[in-house]
């Protein structure tokens, strides 16, 4: 037996104890937690009065709900809906609400503000006079109130409504209003997000597929172990500085506990890493090396990701490197590459791309 073959045999009888240790320890991470979501998304564009038309909201509504869905949430999706469809998706809506533990509202499209009642904007609306607001557009507190009477623990509201539109800022002959929103009277276990300051309005990003608020929500919403008051905030940054500091999201926050979307733990995710990594040793000793290089780039990736190292793998990455340096000596370059390969699932760095690329050239 030569000394390369003693050093894998010595490995392989280390690796193999630890992972009888380890085998069947392994817990996957997950998305969500168990806790009970629904998600009401709804995305208005198309408004019958063809001043009032958006560029996004179809857009958004999509992207939101697929991304709440991979979060755990049933969701609920409606576009360009009128009064009485509005209506009708709120109450199925709340009629789902009792079997669940967090409900979150999101709505791309108009709002506007009245005698300090915020309503959304179906687009048959008309509003020739703001006081008909009450009887044409939705009032938001409507939304509320079908969440606090379900008593969901956590109620989440997203509004993308505070764009600039055209329907009339006051009827001259009661009540007052302002451009955007007001600030709501939402009630305890619930945050209300707007996409700017009380009383502002919001880009609505043409030039891109989203409105500026929503795209930087959905960067933060699926980040692991990011808080709901840290996604806020992370949200609220990008929207600052990618408006040229003109528009300033607003939360109203009576959350009684922290909210995540992805909780995931820490100590779960190391045993997954291991456990991949001690798989790749394994397959080493089989010289087995694509089901290697399968495990290690499992373990790398959630390395990589969480910043997590196994205090072996710059030693099995030397030995590795080692083994497929001898047989680029031999000139069997086909077998230095994949052993090479090998090395690159444990640790990508300049030295192992470099030997790779020359390899690849003599084959």
């Amino acid at each position: 037996m030569n000394d390369m073959m003693r050093l894998f045999y010595f490995f392989f009888l280390i690796s193999t104890s630890v992972f009888a240790q380890t085998k069947g320890m392994m817990a996957l991470s997950s998305a969500s937690s168990t806790e009970r979501r629904i998600a009401l998304v709804i995305g208005n564009k198309n408004y019958e009065r063809k001043d009032a038309i958006l560029q996004n909201p179809i857009n958004d509504a999509d992207d939101m709900a697929k991304t709440l869905d991979g979060l755990g949430f049933d969701v609920l999706k409606y576009t360009d809906l009128s009064f009485t469809g509005f209506k009708r998706a709120i109450d199925e809506f709340g009629e789902k609400l009792p079997n669940y533990d967090v409900a979150l509202f999101y709505f791309s499209g108009h709002g506007v503000q009245f005698n300090g009642e915020n309503y959304l904007v179906p687009i048959d609306a008309r509003l020739q006079t703001l006081s008909d607001s009450e009887d044409d557009c939705i009032r938001l507190g409507r939304i509320m109130g079908k969440m606090k009477a379900a008593d969901v623990k956590s109620s989440l509201v997203f509004l993308d409504a505070c764009r600039n539109n055209p329907f009339p800022k006051s009827d001259g002959t009661r009540g007052t209003t302002r451009s955007g929103l007001i600030i709501p009277n939402n009630p305890a276990g619930s945050v209300v997000v707007f996409a700017t300051e009380e009383g502002s309005t919001a880009d609505d990003n043409r030039q891109e597929r989203n409105g500026l608020f929503t795209s930087e929500l959905l960067r933060y919403l699926p980040v692991p172990n990011l808080s709901l008051s840290d996604i806020i905030l992370n949200t609220r940054q990008g929207v600052y500085e990618r408006s040229g500091k003109n528009q300033l999201p607003s939360d109203y926050n009576k959350m009684l506990g922290s909210f995540y979307f992805v909780k995931e733990d820490k100590q779960s995710i190391e045993k997954e890493y291991q456990t991949f990594f001690q798989l790749g040793i394994e397959e080493v000793g089989k010289n087995n090396r694509p089901q290697a290089i399968s495990s290690f780039q499992k373990a790398q990736d959630l390395g990589n990701k969480y910043g997590i190292r196994n205090s072996s793998s710059i030693q099995w990455y030397n030995t590795i490197l080692t083994k497929a340096n001898r047989y680029y000596q031999y000139e069997e370059y086909g077998t230095a590459l994949e052993w090479l390969k090998v090395a690159q699932s444990i640790n990508d760095t300049n030295e192992v791309r470099n030997k790779i690329n020359d390899c690849q050239t003599k084959l």
